[in-house]
């Protein structure tokens, strides 16, 4: 018996087999080898997430080839399994799919290697069955000279042992990092640069240059002759600069310089005026001016220490001041302002310790120091009236202790007013808020006007009042709770944004939630309608306590879940057990037929029919019977795949067969059929093999072409079935190979390929 347990799949002939086709058996093989060493090209199927490359058995495939090219577009990394998992052997790989995917190469559990969009690595499969591995030849490469005539793009780390020449430009798109305190030099100087740990760079020759640009700091350890320096920016000294003895800093002339002629002094000289143009001059020892300091105005805003006199003939003071001594003023004082005195100090007669401030009658008042009070005196002390009349304007006083009766036409108090005794009001009307410590009794009602309310809590948290329309109860945080039983039982709680809750006797009996509502208990009424009644029916009416849905009555009555159409009421109906509506799922019709619908988004359509003697159809369901249009002539004979056209559509229920290709709606197990009517069969041919190629798997029917006796037939009929677990969008198509003989067969119109979803 043939076998085809080698690397290339190249078929084996047993002992005593192939007698009078060995010749074309082996140039067959031949040819293979050929192929293997070639160049094929394999499509993966759109947006694939997994391909298959399986290498067929003695008949050509571009999966035997050493060079694959895949293709296609692919919008995710696609994993592609080369089998059988048993063939060890090399691939130069091209990943030529659009869509800026990997292709993963895998053969079993082992390795495998990912080849980015666009390149091409060499691989080597190892062919260890089930755990095969996929290995990348050049993972470790070693050549003693490397000759790269184009680009060379290095994505990982390159490490050079020896010298790195270049004889063009070297162009670095990233940092160029050399080794903690490695040199940088020429083949005559090889440590001129060197570059320590922390980044200081050390200069052992001469650095020369036109121009010498630093944005940073420039730290010079030895001595810096600079002929010129221009310094367009500031320049931060941070030790001091030492100018010898007699130098000096010169400006325009030697008339304007800052110098230092005599130890401890500074001189600033200017042969005309020295201008300081600053808002604050600090000087923290004495000024000694030997002359007149003329000033059209001066302002002093720290202290003046006058030892002599001072003879102001004006003096304007815009803010306090303060006197250490005796202030003499011969003539009047007058202020503009507050005439403050602080608090120990005073304004009076020291020999009575009183202030009297009178009015120009000579009648004032007097403040007392020794009995604390204002008293209205006349100029010599003595008194005139026991009232003090305080004037019609307002008066703020910090605190107001009153021994005697307060007569006033209204006092508005805005601060607090502490009564130790009882204070008997007529009529209390409050604008604002009243604030009680302890209880308050009302022998008569408490009320309030529309839109006020009574408030409770530390920040109003439940507020009960009547907006002129409408009262309410309103809680700003935490549960709404109203209880029973002294505060040992609910009866109502509120959620904030959440369940109501009633109780009975302390426990819940009804609960609202955001899907409805929850009865703990039975539920009695003497009616219950859920839904409005329409032209269908009721949605839900239950009524006639006792019934349990038998009878005249219509004790229960579920309607009208779809909507009439075309005459036929689509929904579920559960009625009267004397009527024709005792039990209907689906469309109802006169017939007694059951019909299963569904809506897709636009219309109802009915999936699904069970008539009244209970046969099913399903109208939806996918299935096609195709034939060829035209007789399909003169098939390769070189061991090539041929696809089967079928052009003409005897059905196609769901309109899935297009193009020669059935394409699955959805994922399921399908059953397909094929028949082949051939005329022309040569009999010299090495053998036919018939494919049913899905996108998962192929199933194969192959005869040798002797098995037809020594002479050509007529024609050959061929038919077999599978059934094949598809994907959505998989693919299922009809293939045939002839391996030698000539190309004489065809494939005629009656041959047939069908197929349907089988679950």
């Amino acid at each position: 018996m043939a076998t085809y347990v080698n690397d290339l799949r190249l078929k084996e002939i047993g002992t005593g087999e192939s007698s009078g086709t060995w010749g074309t058996e082996t140039n067959v093989n031949l040819e293979l080898i050929g192929e293997a060493l070639g160049f094929g090209t394999e499509a993966i199927t759109t947006n694939a997430d997994t391909h298959t490359t399986t290498v067929a058995d003695g008949s050509t495939d571009p999966g035997r080839a050493m060079y694959i090219k895949y293709t296609g577009t692919l919008d995710s990394a696609c994993t592609i399994t080369i089998g059988p998992n048993t063939i060890n052997r090399l691939h130069y790989i091209e990943n030529a799919t659009s869509g800026s995917q990997n292709i993963i190469i895998s053969q079993g559990s082992g390795a495998n290697i990912t080849i980015p969009a666009g390149d091409t690595k060499a691989v080597y499969l190892d062919g260890a069955g089930s755990g095969a591995a996929v290995v990348d030849v050049f993972a470790s490469f070693s050549a003693v000279d490397l000759k790269v005539q184009d680009d060379l793009t290095v994505t990982d780390d390159a490490t050079i042992g020896g010298t790195l020449g270049v004889t063009g430009i070297l162009t670095c798109t990233d940092d160029i990092i050399i080794g903690d305190g490695k040199t940088i030099g020429s083949a005559s100087d090889v440590d001129a640069i060197t570059i320590a740990s922390n980044g200081q760079v050390t200069f052992t020759q001469t650095l020369i240059g036109t121009a010498l640009d630093i944005s940073g700091d420039i730290d010079v350890d030895g001595t810096a002759n600079l002929d010129i320096v221009d310094i367009d920016g500031a320049t931060n000294i941070a030790a001091a600069v030492t100018m010898a003895t007699n130098n000096k800093i010169q400006f325009r002339d030697d008339a304007i310089h800052i110098s230092s002629t005599t130890d401890g002094q500074l001189d600033l000289v200017a042969d005309t005026e020295i201008q300081i143009a600053a808002t604050t001059i600090d000087i923290n020892g004495a000024i000694n001016a030997s002359g007149e300091i003329i000033a059209a105005s001066l302002d002093i805003s720290g202290d003046i220490d006058v030892d002599g006199t001072s003879n102001l003939d004006i003096v304007d003071i815009d803010g306090a001041v303060d006197m250490a001594s005796t202030l003499q003023v011969d003539g009047n004082v007058t202020t503009g302002g507050t005439f403050n005195i602080g608090s120990s100090g005073s304004i009076g007669v020291v020999s009575t310790d009183r202030v009297f401030i009178a009015t120009a009658d000579g009648l004032g008042l007097q403040f007392d120091k020794d009995n604390n009070r204002i008293v209205p005196v006349a100029e010599d002390g003595s008194t005139y009236n026991n009232n003090v009349s305080l004037g019609s304007s307002s008066l703020e006083f910090k605190n107001l202790a009153l021994t005697g009766t307060v007569t006033a036409a209204s006092l508005d108090i805005s601060g607090n007013i502490d009564v130790d005794g009882t204070t008997n009001l007529d009529v209390v009307d409050i604008d604002g808020a009243v604030d009680f410590a302890s209880t308050t009794a009302h022998a008569g009602n408490a009320t309030f006007a529309d839109g006020a309310g009574a408030l409770f809590g530390a920040g109003s948290d439940l507020q009960i009042y009547h907006d002129g329309s409408n009262s309410y109860i309103q809680s700003a945080t935490g549960n709404l709770n109203i209880t029973t039983a002294g505060g040992a039982e609910f009866a109502l709680t509120a959620a904030n944004n959440g369940a109501v809750s009633l109780f009975h006797d302390g426990s819940t009996k009804l609960a609202t939630a955001s899907g409805g509502v929850t009865v703990t208990g039975n539920l009695q009424a003497t009616s219950l309608t859920v839904g409005t009644a329409n032209d269908e029916g009721e949605a839900l009416n239950i009524r006639d306590a006792g019934h349990t849905g038998h009878g005249a009555a219509n004790t229960v009555s579920l309607a009208s879940f779809g909507e009439t159409v075309s005459g036929n009421t689509a929904g579920i109906f559960l009625g009267s057990m004397t009527n024709e509506n005792t039990a209907v799922v689906g469309a109802r019709t006169a017939s007694g037929n059951i019909g299963f619908q569904t809506f897709n988004g636009s219309a109802w359509g009915e999936r699904m029919r069970i008539d009244n003697i209970g046969r099913v159809t399903k109208p939806a369901q996918p299935a096609f019977l195709v034939r060829p249009s035209s007789t399909q002539s003169n098939l390769a004979a070189n061991g090539t795949q041929v696809q089967i056209a079928f052009g003409t559509e005897i059905f196609d229920q769901g309109s899935n067969f297009a193009s020669n290709v059935f394409t699955a709606p959805v994922t399921g197990k399908y059953q397909l059929n094929i028949t082949l009517y051939l005329t022309g069969f040569d009999v010299s041919a090495s053998y036919y093999a018939m494919y049913i190629t899905t996108s998962n798997r192929n199933f194969e029917l192959i005869n040798s072409g002797s098995v037809s006796g020594a002479s050509d037939p007529a024609y050959r009929g061929f038919g077999w079935s599978c059934l094949a677990d598809m994907d959505a969008n998989d693919t299922a198509e009809i293939h045939i190979t002839q391996s030698g003989g000539a190309a004489q067969t065809d494939v005629t119109i009656y041959s047939r390929f069908s197929g349907f979803l089988a679950c």
